[in-house]
Parts: C-alpha cells; structure tokens; sequence
C-alpha cells in the first residue's frame, strides 16, 4: 500500500502508509527535505486536508487511499501563539502547499483554508497584496517628504 507525495518543483516520491501517521510523516519530512522543525501535513488535490498530525497513533491507510496522489503542505501555526494552553488554536492553522505550481492557486488555497465560523478568510495571497500595498504607500509617503522645496523668487 503507497501514496504519492508532490511537492517542490513538481517532484513526486512513494511513501508505504501501512504505519503509524507519526512514522509516515517522519519520513515525508526526511525524504522530501524538509526541517525537522516545521509541522507538515497533506492533502489530496482537491484541497482536503489530511489531518494526519492529530491522528499520529493511528495508521495512515485509515486515512489515505492506496495509490492515492497528495500534496505536502506545510502548516503556519503563527497565529496560534498559545498552542499548548488551548489545542483548539490548530483550527486557526494555515496550510502552505509546498508544490510550487499550487501557490499562487486561489481555489486551492481557499479550499486549504476555508472560511471559519466569525466569516474571515485566511487567503494567503490576499496577505501578500495587503504587504505589497502597504509597501507601497509607505514609498508615496516618503516621496511627499522627500520633495524638494519650491525654488524661491
């Protein structure tokens, strides 16, 4: 029984899911080169998130379909700073695709991160606009203050 990791530059590696989901994400992390530090999880190309961190005793073929093909993403908790007091802040996980060619995929993105119950969205382009306009005015601004001062008569 194996699934099909994407990931990179439309890379691709087989993985066995008959083990443990702790087990299973070790080796994605270490096959596919990533820092034993980040948090990873995947999806299927749809956009369904796995979920398989909060299941890591359980065995992966409980969750994935044989021979299915998913997509490693990696999970921002940095809006959950208080993780370990309140375990529901997972909830408040936004999912990064590591496949290139899905980053700039709205749809995909949206389904990763759907909207929650207050009607917010995590849009992670939506984020970079925002940066990229704020970047902006601040330029206009020192622009304004940067002129020189009109020539005297």
């Amino acid at each position: 029984m194996f699934v099909t990791v994407r990931y990179g530059d439309d890379q691709s590696r087989l993985f066995n899911i008959n083990c443990r989901n702790e087990v299973l994400l070790y080796q994605i992390k270490k096959r596919c080169k990533m820092d034993r530090d980040e948090i990873i999880d995947l999806s299927d190309e749809h956009g369904t998130v796995k979920n398989l961190r909060q299941n890591l005793n359980e065995y992966g073929y409980d969750y994935l379909k044989e021979r299915e093909s998913l997509i490693l993403l990696r999970v921002d908790l940095s809006n959950a700073d208080h993780l370990e007091e309140d375990p529901s802040l997972l909830e408040k996980a936004v999912f990064i695709p590591m496949l290139t060619t899905l980053n700039e995929n709205q749809d995909f993105i949206d389904a990763l991160n759907p909207r929650d119950h207050m009607g917010s969205k995590h849009s992670l382009l939506d984020e970079d606009t925002k940066n990229r306009k704020s970047k902006n005015k601040d330029k206009k601004k020192d622009k304004k203050h940067n002129k020189p001062p009109p020539p005297k008569k």
